[in-house]
């Protein structure tokens, strides 16, 4: 894609090293605060084993990998070789640092990020970190005191980070702001006159999730006025068998790149509520039922809960999913055309799709009040 190419970077002002991974929640808010300075700065990224060491290279960035480990439920044994990997990560990332230079050093930190971020403040590198999460994660937090700014991307999250704060939003990227729903609809053979729910389970897809679309579909496949267009992950987890046959048009796709298409062509959003896709639905003002995942330490419940309070999202918690309480939520909200419509304005109050500009103006008084660049 290369769309923060290289060529004439040595005109660029400012050296800016992305540090995260190992899920797009930590992967593409760095990539759309890239595309915010590209023409600026010269990129490059630095991470561990995740999407990162695929997803920087097709953009253009050049990757750098450093050791790294989640340390959290690993139990003693596991903790203490992960804490070995993560010491070994963060001596790398200083000889990594040293060498690119870098003016400013942005992180979504996570066990992927944190080497860089670690040791971009023990160099006294300018540090800005990113947190998409309504609660904040641990490697945030432990290097939150070290660093310029904390870019967050709820508000009520900026109280624990005092002066440090910035409520940024999450960044998205471009183009899941500007999608095209005509696009999308020739695409699968969508009718613009019917509703249409997007369903999306992640990368690899929720298998808990996929199985409650399958059953819900089944008890609505007299809904001939109904439309799912369904991203069922690329493992397409928990779909054995097919789905019987029935009025309801549904459409399933294992990978879906042109997310703001979908975004923009749909009424309703099915998804889990990792940060990533709690920024795109508010960014882009859709409306959500929201399933979280009971791991992740409970941020995903967070981030949901948090749309949930303001009237932007349902919540259905995943121990009471079932494919006859997903349908009967589906075809209140369906057939609620108001509270969709209020729903949707609810979010777009609460998004902020300026969010990776936002970001990048912390990035670049980082770089100025330093003195650096």
């Amino acid at each position: 894609m290369g769309v923060f190419a290289r060529e004439g970077e040595s005109s660029l002002r400012w050296r800016v090293v992305l540090a995260g991974g190992g899920t797009g929640g930590h992967v593409y808010p760095l990539l759309a605060v890239a595309e915010a300075g590209a023409g600026q700065a010269a990129f490059e990224f630095v991470g561990g084993d995740g999407l990162e060491r695929q997803l920087a290279p097709r953009h253009g960035i050049p990757f750098h990998r450093v050791p790294s480990a989640a340390v959290v439920g690993k139990g003693a044994l596991g903790a203490a070789r992960s804490l070995l990997r993560v010491v070994g990560g963060v001596l790398r990332a200083r000889r990594l640092l040293r060498q690119l230079r870098p003016h400013v050093v942005v992180s979504t930190a996570g066990y992927a990020g944190f080497p860089a971020a670690r040791a971009a403040a023990d160099l006294g590198i300018p540090l800005v970190l990113v947190e998409p999460n309504r609660v904040p994660g641990r490697a945030t937090c432990a290097l939150a005191a070290r660093a310029r700014a904390v870019c967050v991307g709820f508000a009520a999250t900026a109280s624990a980070f005092g002066a440090r704060a910035v409520w940024t939003g999450a960044p998205v990227r471009r183009a899941v702001l500007h999608g095209d729903a005509d696009r999308l609809r020739a695409a699968y053979g969508l009718r613009p006159d019917r509703p249409t729910v997007l369903v999306v389970g992640g990368s690899q897809g929720a298998a808990a999730l996929n199985r409650a679309v399958r059953e819900a579909l089944r008890l609505l496949a007299h809904r001939e006025d109904l439309q799912v267009l369904h991203v069922t992950g690329k493992a397409r987890a928990g779909l054995e068998g097919e789905l019987a046959s029935g009025a309801v048009t549904y459409r399933a796709v294992d990978y879906l790149e042109a997310i703001g298409d979908a975004y923009a062509a749909c009424d309703l959003v099915v998804a889990r509520a990792g940060a990533l896709t709690c920024a795109e639905l508010l960014a882009t003002g859709r409306p959500s039922v929201l399933v979280p995942l009971r791991l992740a330490s409970g941020h995903q419940r967070h981030n949901a809960r948090a749309l949930e309070e303001f009237g932007a999202a349902v919540v259905v918690e995943e121990t009471e999913l079932s494919g006859a309480r997903l349908a009967q939520v589906l075809e209140d909200l369906v057939d609620d055309r108001p509270r969709l419509e209020e729903m949707g304005r609810a979010a777009r109050a609460l998004g902020r799709p300026e969010a990776a500009e936002a970001v990048w103006e912390q990035v670049v008084r980082a770089a100025e009040e330093s003195g650096v660049g």
